[in-house]
């Protein structure tokens, strides 16, 4: 499957569907382009887009995501969380061998062990 950043169609965009409030009777669909994404943290069988300071779920696998992103943009860091590499302030090395990293904005997320020198290799760290 080609990265979404990169199909010939232009398609740089998810849609997600939104329960709409107070009772949740309706159903909304908005567009979240690609490169409005922050990060994506896996929820269940869905995932959570973070953009800004808003969060949209849609019904797909981190699996599939991480296919389908551009892999110069985005880095999954963690089996539930997907990165935008240009947002990557600091790479974390805590006491104990965990890992983290901080985004611009402050959001710290978990790295995993096994992901963190691929992460520093493709941050230009290492």
């Amino acid at each position: 499957m080609e990265p979404l950043e990169n199909k010939p169609c232009g398609l740089r965009q998810f849609t997600v569907e939104d329960l709409a409030p107070p009772r949740a009777a309706q159903l909304r669909v908005r567009v979240v382009p690609v490169k409005l994404i922050a990060y994506i943290i896996a929820s269940g069988p869905c995932a959570q887009l973070h953009v800004a300071d808003k969060r949209y779920v849609i019904r797909e696998r981190m699996q599939t995501l991480e296919e389908r992103l551009d892999p110069g943009r985005f880095f999954r860091i963690h089996r539930s969380a997907i990165v935008r590499l240009d947002l990557v302030e600091t790479l974390l090395r805590n006491p104990g061998g965990d890992y983290a990293l901080l985004l611009k904005g402050g959001v710290k997320l978990k790295v995993s062990r096994n992901r963190f020198e691929a992460l520093e290799r493709r941050m230009g760290v290492s």
